[in-house]
C-alpha cells in the first residue's frame, strides 16, 4: 500500500523547486505553503495542491493498474474527481508532484 510521506514534501518543496510539466516545456515551480499545501506557480497561473489532494492521488495511484505514466495517471485521477467533485488543475499537478517524487515515471 502506497503512502504519502508528507515530511518529504515539506523538505523537498521548501522554496521554488522547479517542476517539469506533463506536456510542453513551460516550467513550473513549487513551494510549501503553510503546513498542509504546496503552491505551484506557472508564468500564467498559480494553484494550491493540498495534503488532502496528494493523499487522494496516492490512494488512486495505489489502485491504478501498472505500469502507468504520469499523463495516464492524471487521466485516472481526473476520472476519479469527475465522479466526486469539480476540479481543474488538481489531477495534472498531483501527477507532476508524484512524478517529481519518483512515484510515477515521467
Amino acid at each position: 500500500m502506497l503512502k504519502l510521506d508528507w515530511e518529504q514534501i515539506l523538505t523537498r518543496y521548501t522554496d521554488n523547486v522547479s517542476l517539469s510539466p506533463l506536456a510542453g516545456s513551460s516550467p513550473m515551480t513549487a513551494s510549501v505553503l503553510g503546513d498542509d499545501a504546496v503552491l505551484v506557480r506557472h508564468k500564467l497561473w498559480q494553484a494550491l495542491i493540498t495534503r488532502e489532494h496528494l493523499n487522494t492521488a496516492v490512494a488512486v495511484l495505489d489502485r491504478t493498474p501498472k505500469p502507468v505514466t504520469a499523463v495516464e495517471f492524471a487521466e485516472h485521477l481526473r476520472a476519479f474527481y469527475t465522479s466526486t467533485t469539480d476540479c481543474s488543475r488538481i489531477p495534472n499537478l498531483s501527477a507532476v508532484i508524484l512524478a517529481d517524487l519518483g512515484l510515477l515515471p515521467a
